[in-house]
C-alpha cells in the first residue's frame, strides 16, 4: 500500500515527512470510511443488507484500502468495480509513474469508460 502510494505520489511530496503525512491522512481517511461502513452494517439498519460505497480507485485497487479495513472490523464478502479509461489522457494530464508490482488483480471486475477531460476553471 505505502509504496503503491509513493509511486504514484512521491513525486508530487518533496521530503519524506511530506509524503508520511500524507500517508497519514489517507491512512486515517480509510479507517474512518471503513468504519462508518462497518457502523452501518452492524447496526439495525444495516441488518441483511449490502452496501455500495462509491470510492475514489486507490482507495480500493488490490482490496487495499477501504476494502481490507473495513473486512478486518468485519469479515464479510466484498467485491471491488474499478474504472479505467478506453484511450487515457496524454500530455500534461497523463500520469505516467512506473508502480510496484502486485501479486494481486487490482479489481474484480473493470468497467470500461471514456475518458472526458475535467472542464476548464476560469478564476474570477
Amino acid at each position: 500500500e505505502r509504496e503503491q502510494l509513493r509511486a504514484i505520489y512521491g513525486g508530487h511530496l518533496r521530503t519524506e515527512e511530506a509524503f508520511t503525512g500524507f500517508l497519514r491522512v489517507q491512512l486515517l481517511w480509510e479507517e474512518s470510511m471503513a468504519e462508518r461502513v462497518v457502523g452501518y452494517l452492524k447496526g439495525p439498519r444495516g441488518q441483511g443488507k449490502k452496501m455500495v460505497t462509491l470510492t475514489g480507485g486507490f482507495h480500493v485497487t488490490y482490496g487495499f484500502g477501504l476494502p481490507k479495513k473495513a473486512l478486518r472490523r468485519m469479515p464479510m464478502p466484498y467485491t471491488v468495480i474499478i474504472t479505467r479509461e478506453l484511450e487515457p489522457p496524454t500530455g500534461e494530464r497523463a500520469m505516467n509513474v512506473p508502480t510496484p508490482k502486485v501479486p494481486l488483480l487490482p479489481a474484480d471486475f473493470t468497467w470500461i469508460v471514456s475518458y472526458e477531460p475535467p472542464p476548464v476553471s476560469v478564476a474570477r
